[in-house]
């Protein structure tokens, strides 16, 4: 069944990528808040959350993104098969290879239990996958894809399905 909903607020406070000099890095804060809408009993939602994270991207001439993430998940406490979870560490890394019709980006992510007993693969899940993005208009990007647990830690999938759609903003002309 499906997880919970999520909703990401994407702002970009620095870029050296333009059209008159391409290529260079970028950073941007994203707020994403997880509202609970799966069911917690077969382990597909896990109530209310906040996540914000910093994202730096480094753009390659052909305009290929390297984009590294790091940030912290609020949440409430919760016991899940003995192990006690609560806020969380996040990293991310991933790639974003364009070209004219599709976009492919591959990326690994994963979290560290903060105030765990130790940090075994329990405490740090660890998620690789796989992303396809279309852009049928300028600035509507639908994209799908899956991933799977690379280490089976808490909530670390056997798979993930994504689906989702983005509205990207027009560069002011001015």
């Amino acid at each position: 069944g499906a997880g919970d909903i999520r909703l990401m607020v994407k702002a970009q406070f620095a870029n050296g990528h333009t059209e008159e000099s391409p290529g260079g890095g970028a950073m941007a804060i994203v707020l994403e808040g997880i509202f609970p809408s799966g069911d917690d009993e077969r382990w597909q939602g896990d109530g209310w959350r906040f996540a914000p994270k910093l994202v730096i991207d480094g753009v390659s001439v052909p305009g290929h993104r390297f984009s590294f993430d790091f940030g912290y998940t609020f949440r409430r406490e919760i016991e899940i098969n003995g192990l006690t979870v609560g806020g969380t560490f996040d990293w991310g890394f991933a790639a974003h290879f364009t070209s004219q019709y599709v976009d492919v980006i591959p990326e690994v992510r994963g979290s560290l239990v903060v105030g765990a007993a130790d940090l075994g693969l329990e405490e740090s899940p660890i998620e690789a996958g796989i992303t396809l993005r279309v852009m049928p208009i300028r600035q509507l990007a639908i994209q799908a894809g899956a991933s799977a647990g690379a280490f089976q830690g808490f909530g670390a999938p056997d798979l993930r399905v994504i689906f989702g759609a983005s509205w990207l903003q027009e560069p002011d002309q001015d």
